[in-house]
């Protein structure tokens, strides 16, 4: 059996407005990469779409690829960027070396990262190290917007079951305000909890048997 090249791709919920982070866009760089530079080889997609990069857990993509890297069927791992397989440092280090234990090589397209040469290992650790830090800061810079706007009695979320956003005409930021149209289910919620010792799953139960959704 021939092995093949893997072309893994990543974007996360927030990413996918942003060009350049596209599935699309990610693939298309990888393809051409593949068509360039190794003429005749055998590809295949692994893609997670909406998915954080903070750890694999979730990412059926990626639990796929390496389990095809255990069974050998893959020669070489492309993706556009470092922080497309992990922005954990410590996941990256961690796939990087699995791929170096199996024969498997890894190669960033972006950041000319070669695993197969002791140059391209010390970019893995730069770019790794660089991509831990992005999402720490942004990470910290998101709690300290929201912290900054419940402070100032600014609604920090998008919506709420039983309430509207409104904006107030004097401090021109958005007020959570009562919505009488979803109010009581959320009555009906507490009446159920607090007055018939219904549980969450019963609770549930009863709201989907009358036909409630969720608001998102």
């Amino acid at each position: 059996m021939s092995k093949k090249i893997a072309l893994y791709s990543r974007v996360s919920t927030s990413e996918q407005s942003e060009r350049g982070y596209s599935i699309h866009e990610q693939e298309q760089v990888l393809i051409k990469e593949v068509v360039k530079n190794f003429p005749g080889y055998d590809y295949e997609t692994y893609t997670d779409s909406g998915i954080s990069g903070k750890n694999i857990e979730g990412r059926p993509a990626m639990k796929r690829l390496l389990q095809d890297v255990k069974d050998n069927k893959i020669e070489m791992v492309l993706s556009w960027k470092l922080n497309r397989i992990s922005r954990s440092m410590r996941d990256v280090f961690n796939i990087i070396h699995e791929f170096k234990e199996l024969d498997v090589s890894y190669q960033s397209i972006s950041e000319n990262i070669d695993t197969s040469n002791a140059s391209g290992e010390v970019l893995v650790t730069m770019f790794g190290l660089i991509g831990s830090i992005e999402r720490s800061t942004l990470i910290s810079n998101v709690k300290m917007s929201m912290n900054a706007k419940a402070r100032s009695g600014e609604a920090i979320t998008d919506r709420v079951l039983g309430y509207k956003l409104k904006l107030n005409p004097l401090t021109q930021k958005n007020d959570l305000v009562i919505d009488e149209n979803e109010a009581n289910i959320v009555r009906e919620i507490f009446d159920l909890y607090l007055d018939h010792n219904k549980g969450l799953k019963a609770i549930t139960s009863v709201l989907n048997q009358k036909g409630y959704r969720t608001i998102n």
